[in-house]
């Protein structure tokens, strides 16, 4: 294997850098399969009754990027250590490692520690959707998420993919929010981090529009814009989030 990034790991603690110290050992890891696809496979392990979820990449990306550039491992990598570092809530990423095969593609993998008790948005959504309908949790939601998603954008970035699934939730046990899973996200100015954020925004509100009211939504709009009330300027920037995916899908 050349031009490797040696599997390293992060914060660890004596039992997890016994478990998880060498890349061979983590490359055979087996668990629960949470998704697979020919790029990449994520799966869930256990040790010592606490779960991790292992993120395995069989290629570096599609087309140029599997050979050339950052590849899609790198960035999810880099992205969550930058999010982490602006303070926005996301997973505790533990371990990272990257190598090229005969081929020159890019394979590796990237480990986090479970969020315990949480699930996605959308899955909450599907299984339990009366809990968006408790106005209490939605408050803490609209408001959290909203939070979260102006420090991600005061800092310059945006996600690329800001669906409910990548975000996840815990409303018992203490109420917790992360925003997951960015490898298409960049740090960005100008007119592109402008089209950015209205993307983030009216993929967030997919889902919304569905399972939230006007007035909670408006709720989280002025609660990222930080101000009482909307702006006669703000109802064109509205108007742009609700209509990005028009005729698109």
């Amino acid at each position: 294997m050349s031009d490797s990034t040696a599997w390293q790991l992060f914060g660890a603690t004596q039992a997890e850098q016994s478990a998880f110290g060498d890349f061979g050992t983590v490359f055979s890891l087996s668990g629960q399969v949470i998704n697979h696809t020919p790029m990449s496979s994520l799966i869930r392990v256990e040790h010592e009754n606490l779960g991790y979820y292992l993120k395995i990449y069989r290629t570096g990306g599609k087309g140029p990027r599997r050979y050339l550039g950052r590849s899609r491992l790198r960035a999810e990598f880099e992205n969550a250590r930058y999010l982490a570092g602006c303070g926005v809530s996301t997973l505790t990423v533990l371990g990272f490692g990257e190598y090229r095969n005969e081929r020159f593609d890019r394979y590796g993998a990237l480990l986090t520690r479970e969020a315990v008790g949480c699930r996605d948005m959308a899955r909450i959504g599907r299984e339990n959707p009366e809990l968006f309908q408790n106005p209490d949790l939605t408050r803490w939601l609209t408001e959290r998420l909203a939070e979260e998603v102006r420090k991600m954008h005061a800092a310059g970035f945006v996600h690329g993919d800001l669906k409910w699934r990548n975000i996840l939730v815990r409303f018992c046990r203490g109420r917790e929010l992360y925003i997951i899973d960015s490898p298409m996200g960049i740090r960005t100015t100008g007119s592109r981090f402008r089209r950015g954020v209205i993307k983030d925004l009216a993929c967030l509100d997919k889902l919304g529009k569905v399972h939230l009211s006007r007035c909670q939504r408006l709720r989280f709009v002025l609660r990222y814009l930080g101000r009482p009330a909307l702006k006669s300027a703000d109802k064109a920037w509205i108007t742009r989030i609700l209509e990005f995916f028009r005729g698109r899908e």
